[in-house]
């Protein structure tokens, strides 16, 4: 195999397609006792293989009345 060859077959390989997929969980608290630091803690202690757990962001809930 000559250099041109070799180099042809170099450009034919495709780099390997990584699949990703972003969830978003939108927990509501049952009440304004409930504990949301916990619920995070619990829902983070699910472990899968290829799971990352992004970051986690606690906003003010206004129920309208």
């Amino acid at each position: 195999m000559n250099i041109d060859e070799a180099g042809d077959e170099y450009l034919c390989v495709e780099a390997a397609v990584v699949a990703k997929s972003s969830i978003v969980l939108d927990v509501k608290p049952w009440d304004d006792e409930t504990d949301m630091a916990e619920i995070e803690r619990c829902v983070r202690s699910v472990e899968t293989d290829g799971l990352l757990w992004g970051n986690c962001e606690l906003l003010t809930y206004f129920p309208v009345t």
